[in-house]
């Protein structure tokens, strides 16, 4: 997969998919419904909604952070600097661009940062 173009694709797919993921998310917490919609909440309830809302604030942060890749790799490839390392500046392995094409990192140096 180097075909800039396809993977060009690929990545706005991706960032439509998560940018759809991250409104449902949005749309579904427990904290933005009315706030006169059943107003006489037991704590149980009290406790589902937190549960809720924390499951929906990481699921969140976590596609937020996909969505930051993507467009990094988005803006990386108008860079002309697409499969470059982001700290040691070297080719990322075309075989780790396959199977994650919003790297910015060389594996390497991702396992530094891990």
């Amino acid at each position: 997969m180097n075909d800039i173009a396809a993977i060009k694709e690929l990545l706005l797919k991706r960032k439509q998919e998560i940018e759809e993921t991250i409104a449902t998310v949005a749309s579904q917490d427990p904290t933005q419904q009315d706030p006169w919609y059943d107003r006489e909440n037991t704590q149980d309830d009290d406790a589902q909604e937190r549960e809720g809302k924390t499951r929906a604030d990481a699921l969140m942060r976590q596609n937020q952070d996909q969505l930051q890749d993507v467009t990094r790799a988005l803006a990386k490839i108008e860079a002309g600097t697409y499969g470059i390392c982001d700290v040691c500046g070297k080719p990322i392995d075309p075989a780790r661009l396959a199977m994650v094409p919003e790297a910015s990192l060389c594996i390497d140096d991702q396992k530094t940062v891990e």
